[in-house]
């Protein structure tokens, strides 16, 4: 440990240049700071790999400030490889930049630059995931594209129908073109659904191949996610999501840290006696947030199976302290911390271990 710091310190006392990137697609505008904080000079790169290695070779090593973005995973990559300590910005946490009135690219550039000379920890930095994470999690969201656009046409369909004074019947969503063709075949709203059935039934095959493609995934590079899908609520598209943004479990000091990475704590606005009750602060990654918060609510569910997770979601609701919105956004933090438990020790799931455990203590 003590090594570690050495070498830490050393490095830092080489560091004399500190860099500022804002990235863009095509050109990216930089500025170079001095020890003492001084501007070297400012200026516009294209953003490719090897426009990136002949421009910023001469500077190694420097302290390198960007923020999240498109490109950010090439650039961090490209930069990190060449001896750079690069510091990559969560915007959301970055308000000086955000909310600068003077804001521009080079403005931007010279900002990231200032703060990570004073302290990295201003930027909030972040990590990428894994190149294994980045490929499964962009199979995922293509997915759920699939899935909402379908959702959006069956919407428009049973909207349509409506106005044609059709009552269509309930199904599920991947025999909906098929049943609907049958419903309204040889009529004049048949004619004008057609088209868009034939979407919906092209988009049910797309997602089709997705879920096997996703499986396959899944049972090769994340086999933690197994034992995900033993917790009530919790399918394989879930467990595999989770499993793949959580990437290393060892990033997170404790449980309840992936609460807060994934939204799904309470903001706070508190000052002197006033403390606000707000709502979730919906950071992180969307997706992972939306399936938690659709796991949790299968899991409140009446006919669902008794579980600790149920128990604590109905007491929160039966005590009046909270609505069911607040409800399910509690047991969808609880639940990340269960499944991250899991990935930690893999320890398997246990429903009612809490139920248990105050058995044994009345036992005592």
């Amino acid at each position: 440990m003590r090594k570690n710091t050495q070498v830490a310190v050393t490095m830092e006392s080489q560091m004399e240049t500190f860099i500022g990137i804002d990235l863009a697609t095509k050109k990216s505008k930089f500025c170079v700071l001095d020890a003492q904080a001084q501007v070297l000079f400012r200026g516009e790169v294209p953003t490719t790999r090897e426009d990136f290695e002949k421009r910023f070779a001469p500077f190694v090593p420097a302290r390198i400030a960007i923020e999240t973005g498109s490109v950010a995973r090439m650039a961090d990559d490209v930069l990190s490889g060449m001896g750079h300590t690069v510091v990559v910005a969560n915007p959301r946490r970055v308000s000086a930049i955000t909310k600068n009135i003077k804001k521009c690219d080079e403005e931007d550039a010279e900002l990231l630059a200032r703060l990570v000379r004073s302290d990295p920890h201003l930027l909030s930095p972040i990590e990428h995931r894994s190149a294994t994470a980045h490929e499964g999690l962009s199979l995922l969201r293509a997915r759920d594209l699939c899935v909402r656009t379908r959702t959006a046409h069956v919407n428009l369909v049973r909207g349509m129908a409506k106005g044609f004074e059709v009552k269509l019947p309930t199904c599920e969503a991947d025999i909906f073109a098929e049943r609907i063709s049958e419903v309204v075949a040889g009529t004049t709203l048949g004619t004008l659904l057609a088209p868009i059935l034939k979407l919906i039934t092209e988009l049910t095959k797309s997602i089709d191949e997705f879920d096997n493609m996703l499986a396959e995934f899944g049972a090769k590079h994340v086999p933690t996610a197994k034992p995900l899908q033993r917790i009530s609520g919790i399918g394989p598209i879930t467990a595999i999501g989770f499993a793949l943004a959580v990437d290393d479990p060892k990033r997170f000091p404790n449980q309840r840290a992936i609460g807060a990475y994934f939204g799904l704590v309470p903001r706070r606005d508190q000052s002197g006696e006033l403390d606000k009750k707000l709502g979730i602060t919906k950071a992180g990654d969307p997706l992972i947030r939306r399936l938690l918060t659709q796991a949790a609510q299968r899991i409140l569910m009446t006919h669902s199976k008794d579980c600790d997770l149920k128990r604590f979601g109905e007491h929160l609701l039966n005590a009046g302290k909270t609505n069911r919105k607040r409800a399910v956004s509690a047991v969808a933090r609880k639940l990340a911390c269960q499944m991250l438990r899991i990935l930690k020790t893999g320890v398997p799931y246990e429903p009612n271990f809490q139920l248990q455990q105050e058995g044994k203590k009345t036992q005592t």
